[in-house]
């Protein structure tokens, strides 16, 4: 696939990820963008000459409609929309769309580990990634992108077990498990580096970073911004796990963020995509830039990330 991605669409564009791509790819001035989104939401958008906006009621044809002369499709949906992705690659395929990226992003989809544990409810993420394959002998290419938990916004949502509001940690296996995260700004770097190597980046399930660190260094961090020492909780995976799985079972979906804990904090989980992935991070031959975890935590105390 050697031929430059110009127009795309991203589906998804106001969510917290969908917004930062946003952002970066009206940045560039390299791409004229379409935004899909249903027509019943009232989000607003930039006022860009190179952005339109598509309201659209998600049937396949108006979908195929909206994807029609478009080189790529960036899909940002959360995880209450992503059941819409088989969909969205169909409509890719019949519309003759190159590349789609799909709304993979956070855990490591393919580790053998990761789907099992949460009983089915995350089974979607592993049938639109064997649906993009299926899809490559009718021209469309795709590239998965594992970023691990969203460093910023996970600060703001205790995705981590570091939780700002309360100062409290909640230390897994003893907090000194690496494992990588990464940026929204970093996420969206990273998808404007996949589109710029078409060719690289085809059919690929790549890892990226902001950084890899472990709890007890995040939070030793804060405790410097704040100058003040954080109440420590200890917990065990294997809490965690029998927890999080009970809670799932009745529907109730704080058992997602536990087993998200396990997944990211838990050994076995390929979460340190420094060591637990074959051929490491993408971060060099993508061009990403360097992140530091003191800076990034220094700009959140300071509000320059929402």
């Amino acid at each position: 696939m050697a031929e430059k991605i110009k127009n795309l669409v991203l589906v998804g564009g106001s969510g917290n990820i969908g917004a930062a791509i946003l952002t970066a790819l009206l940045a560039t001035s390299q791409f004229t963008i379409t935004i899909l989104t249903r027509a019943s939401s009232t989000a607003t958008f930039p006022s860009s000459p190179s952005l339109r906006i598509i309201r659209s009621d998600y049937s396949l044809s108006s979908i195929i409609s909206a994807f029609q002369d478009q080189d790529a499709v960036i899909c940002a949906l959360g995880q209450a929309g992503i059941g819409e992705e088989i969909k969205l690659i169909d409509a890719a395929v019949a519309a003759g769309v190159k590349r789609f990226i799909p709304a993979e992003y956070g855990v490591n989809t393919i580790n053998q580990n990761v789907l099992p544990l949460f009983s089915g409810a995350m089974d979607i993420k592993m049938n639109v990634l064997d649906h993009l394959k299926n899809q490559e002998i009718k021209g469309l290419t795709w590239t998965g992108i594992a970023t691990g938990p969203f460093f910023d916004w996970g600060l703001y949502n205790n995705v981590y077990g570091l939780n700002i509001n309360s100062h409290t940690a909640m230390l897994v296996d003893g907090g000194n498990r690496a494992f990588s995260v990464t940026t929204l700004s970093q996420t969206a770097a990273a998808i404007l580096a996949v589109l710029a190597k078409p060719t690289e980046t085809a059919n690929q399930y790549i890892y990226v970073h902001s950084f890899t660190v472990s709890q007890k260094q995040i939070l030793s961090v804060l405790e410097e911004q704040e100058g003040r020492q954080w109440e420590l909780q200890e917990v065990s995976s294997e809490e965690l796990t029998k927890d999080g799985k009970a809670l799932l079972s009745k529907g109730n979906f704080t058992g997602a963020l536990k087993l998200l804990h396990v997944c990211f904090l838990g050994e076995g989980f390929g979460s340190d995509f420094t060591k637990d992935v074959e051929g490491g991070v993408a971060n060099g031959w993508l061009g990403l830039p360097k992140q530091d975890l003191n800076d990034e935590v220094k700009k959140i105390y300071v509000g320059q990330v929402q």
